[in-house]
């Protein structure tokens, strides 16, 4: 399975990041490759191994399926859950958790779950 992340120059959970003029460079944890020139709107791709590389967004469309599209508040969640390395049912039974997510995962699992295990993309802000 491959996750796959939409770079926004700075963003993505746990990747390490250096800025080169109009992109930046993300560090593979697979040492064939070592670094990866992406720009904003190339996509990560993360293998089973660890190892990275940069998609076009065309070609990314082209070639896998779209992602869930969830608004910015649950991405954070999922986020914050992952860094406090919790798995999914942790996420969806925390008890802790705001109202506004609790009323999502009761709306929308399947794209939570989705969201969860394949990536996602952040709805835009009207």
């Amino acid at each position: 399975m491959e996750l796959f992340e939409y770079v926004s120059i700075g963003s993505g959970p746990n990747i390490p990041v250096d800025h080169a003029g109009d992109g930046c460079m993300v560090y593979s944890l697979d040492n064939k490759r070592g670094q990866i020139h992406l720009v904003v709107g190339d996509w990560i791709a993360t293998g089973i191994k660890g190892e990275r590389w940069a998609i076009d967004d065309d070609v990314f469309k082209k070639t896998y399926a779209e992602l869930p599209v969830i608004p910015n508040y649950v991405a954070k969640y999922i986020n914050d859950m992952k860094s406090s390395y919790r798995d999914i049912l942790d996420a969806m039974h925390y008890l802790s958790k705001p109202n506004e997510i609790s009323y999502y995962i009761e709306d929308h699992p399947e794209t939570f779950a989705r969201a969860w295990v394949d990536g996602y993309q952040v709805e835009e802000d009207e």
